[in-house]
């Protein structure tokens, strides 16, 4: 049976949301490499779980934006910002008079 067991934290932005459970089958905690490994394996953790966060708020936004340019496109305003924006453009295709601009 199980002699010992312990559990390691996994922060993502200074909040626990989950743990790393290690049960041994010897009395006595892990050495310093096994802890070692035990922290970088919870760190990767960490990092997926931020990864996942970031790419669910990334999803979020994006959702948003399509529902604006579909909303644009329905009432007419994406067809006429681009009639505006090509009146505006200069010989080369630039938008000097944009807020917008490629940094040329």
């Amino acid at each position: 049976g199980l002699r010992s067991c312990g559990s390691i934290p996994i922060f993502v932005q200074d909040e626990v949301r989950a743990t790393f459970a290690v049960s041994r089958l010897v009395p006595g905690a892990p050495d310093a490499e096994q802890v070692e490994h035990l922290e970088l394996a919870a760190d990767l953790v960490s990092l997926v779980l931020r990864l996942e966060q970031e790419e669910e708020r990334v999803n979020h936004y994006h959702s948003l934006l399509r529902a604006v340019v579909e909303s644009m496109e329905v009432s007419g305003a994406l067809e006429k910002a681009r009639e505006d924006a090509r009146v505006y453009a200069d010989r080369a295709g630039r938008y000097p008079h944009s807020r917008w601009h490629d940094g040329t």
